[in-house]
């Protein structure tokens, strides 16, 4: 799974929207995501 898949995955179980810090902390977990980036939205 890409970062980007993640982000709209947490998105998408907290309904639709997210803060940056929501989803700082629960992007990082979600299961199979490969980060090759230190943060998981491009800055």
């Amino acid at each position: 799974m890409k970062q980007y898949e993640a982000v709209i995955k947490v998105m998408e179980k907290n309904g639709g929207y997210a803060t940056l810090s929501y989803l700082y902390e629960h992007a990082l977990k979600v299961p199979g995501v490969k980060w090759e980036q230190k943060h998981p939205m491009p800055v």
